[in-house]
This record gives C-alpha cells, structure tokens and sequence, in this order.
C-alpha cells in the first residue's frame, strides 16, 4: 500500500514543482505586462505590419479573418490562430490597441511557463532547472520583444516551447502531446517559414514515441497490446484538438 502511496506523493511534488517552475519562467513577462497596461496604446498609434494585425483581429467577431498576419509579399501566413486567441483581450480594451499587446504578454508569458512545466512533469529535476535557466538568459538578452506582437518575433518562445513539448512526447511521456499540438498549431499558423520546423520536429517526435512506447510495453508485458486503451485515447483527443485548430470557424 506504501508504493501507491508514495507514487501519489511524488507525482503531487510533481506537479507542484512544474507550476511553480512555470510561473518562474513566465515572471520576466509581468513588467512588460505592467508597462502596456499602465501606458496603454491609443487608438490609431499602430501603423504597418502593427496595424494589419490589429486589424485582422478586430475582424475574428465578424468572421472575415480567416487566414494568418498579411506578408509584404502579398501573402499571408497559413491560419488565424492567434487572432483568436487575441481577439477577447482586443474586445477587452475597447477602442484602444492596448489589448493586442496584453495578448502577446500572455502568449509569450505562456510558452515560457510550458518550456518550464513539461521539463519538469515529463523529465527530471535537472532537465527543469536547464529549461528554466533557458527561458531566463532569453528573457535577458531578447525580453525587449516580450510585448511585441510582430509574428516574426512572437513565434519564437512558442516555438521553443513546441520543441520542448515535442521532445518529451518522444521520450514516451504521451501527457507532452497536447501542449506540443496547441503550441505547435499557433507557430504553423503564425509564420509560414516554421512550417517545416514543426512538420519535421512533429513526425519524428510521433515516429519516436511509437518506438520508446513499443519496446517500452514489450519489456513491461509481452503479452499485451502496446497501445492500451488509455493511450488510443490520448491520442485520439489529441488528434481532434488538432482538427479542431485547423477548422475554419
């Protein structure tokens, strides 16, 4: 009865490490969260790549905004992902474009709190405190651009926090798949040239997860199927939060 016990006990130290870990990595975010909320941004100061933004995510409640940030070269980025995330915080701040840039707080804010947490549900106490240290020495030499909404700049911590995810999904930890498809849907949305990126990261991190999770259940019981019901589960729901991010509204 102890071994559950302590099983239960340990993953309940896990789980209140990764959250405070995560908190850790996002902090750096709240003075540049502070600085946008006390200044704000007034209605019409944003002008270019700023505006079109902003202007695409004032469209989500209009249904018009159906693909990504508008490119010089007269395309856009693959999806509106972000728009939608952002869209409720532009609501919130009415006329005024503070809101565009509260939702790059969070973003950003988030992608670091995910690089720290699933180092340390995932992985061990080491593997958390190098992701931490991480996301930190960013924060120092590029924290600057931690407001900024420009999609070359704020798909990088979520990038980050794709491969990170994507990465623990391959050792075997089958919990990592769902913050490695959100985070890895938003950068493919955001920015065309990561496309590739998370492609690749993203078949190779499947094709090694079906191999650890294999020879893993082979030694653990020969016998059995190595995909247990719990696991088809998994990745089913995770397969249709996929879907659902890729649907048009």
């Amino acid at each position: 009865m102890s071994r559950p016990d302590g099983a239960e006990s340990e993953a309940r130290r896990r789980r209140l490490e990764a959250v405070a870990l995560g908190l850790l990595a996002a902090l750096p975010v709240l003075p540049y969260l502070a600085f946008v909320l006390r200044t704000g941004v007034p209605r019409f100061s944003l002008f270019g790549d700023f505006a079109l933004l902003e202007h695409a995510t004032r469209h989500v409640w209009t249904g018009e905004t159906l693909l990504g940030p508008y490119s010089r070269f007269r395309w856009n980025h693959p999806g509106p992902l972000f728009f939608y995330v952002a869209a409720p915080f532009t609501s919130a701040f009415g006329a005024a474009s503070t809101g565009l840039y509260v939702a790059t707080c969070v973003v950003n804010a988030a992608a670091a709190a995910t690089i720290a947490a699933c180092a340390r549900m995932f992985a061990e106490r080491a593997h958390a405190a190098a992701a931490v240290v991480g996301v930190l020495a960013w924060f120092v030499a590029f924290g600057n651009v931690a407001a900024n909404p420009w999609n070359p700049l704020l798909v990088v911590l979520p990038l980050m926090a794709f491969l990170v995810a994507a990465a623990m999904f391959a050792r075997g930890a089958s919990g990592a798949v769902y913050p490695a498809i959100v985070w890895g849907a938003l950068v493919a949305q955001m920015h065309v040239a990561a496309i590739s990126t998370v492609a690749a990261a993203g078949v190779l991190s499947l094709g090694a997860f079906v191999v650890t999770t294999r020879r893993r259940a082979r030694t653990a019981a020969p016998d059995e199927p190595w995909l247990s019901s719990d696991l088809r589960r998994r990745l089913v729901i995770a397969a249709a939060v996929l879907l659902v991010l890729f649907l048009p509204p």
